[in-house]
């Protein structure tokens, strides 16, 4: 029979190969007959489980934080959904109008993902609610040659000024015969300019 050395070894030792036996039966973790034949060994395969663990339970939480958020987030929406079709048909909204909101709620959904920026920003210190307009909008707004060349005070007037509104596919946003009273900055999707003559009838 083999010892491994546990016979006639020191307390420490005998407790470490005790340790590393425990752990190792636990995780499965020697193949075939490859075991530690020395304490340097014995400390080495104990690190090494030790940080596989752990870097196996980060990886498990974090992929089961990402899973809930992922399912609640879900859920959410579709508790959205479910409130907006009931408000929907308790007034009896034509079938157009009702398309219409679901797919501007699809689309601020998809864009927002639930947040209301403006009641998140009501609690921030100005300084903040400043960098984070800047952030969030400065670059697509530098993009634009009229107001690359803008100092960043100017910008924040401007964004302060300014107001983010989403439009759903096929919507009209602005017509030849409107007063021009805005200006509109595309910060995702596109639009398309048309005449008259090719929009479809409504």
């Amino acid at each position: 029979a083999r010892s491994d050395g546990i016979i006639g070894a020191g307390l420490f030792t005998r407790w470490l190969r005790a340790f590393y036996a425990v752990l190792a039966t636990i995780l499965v973790c020697p193949i075939g007959d490859v075991v530690p034949a020395s304490v340097v060994e014995n400390v080495a395969w104990l690190f090494v489980i030790v940080v596989g663990v752990t870097v196996n339970a980060a990886l498990i939480g974090a992929i089961s934080s990402t899973l809930t958020s992922l399912d609640e987030q879900a859920t959410l929406a579709e508790e959205r959904a479910s409130e907006l079709e009931a408000f929907m048909a308790a007034f009896k909204l034509p079938r157009a109008l009702r398309k219409t909101i679901t797919e501007f709620s699809e689309e601020h959904w998809r864009l927002t993902r639930g947040y209301n920026e403006q009641h998140i920003l009501a609690h921030l210190p100005k300084s903040i609610q400043q960098s984070l307009l800047l952030v969030r909008h400065g670059p697509a707004l530098r993009r634009l040659p009229f107001l690359s060349t803008l100092s960043p005070e100017a910008l924040l007037l401007l964004l302060s000024a300014s107001y983010e509104t989403v439009a759903p596919a096929g919507a009209c946003v602005y017509r030849a015969s409107d007063v021009a009273s805005d200006v509109f900055v595309v910060m995702s999707g596109k639009m398309r300019l048309l005449r008259y003559s090719q929009l479809s009838p409504a």
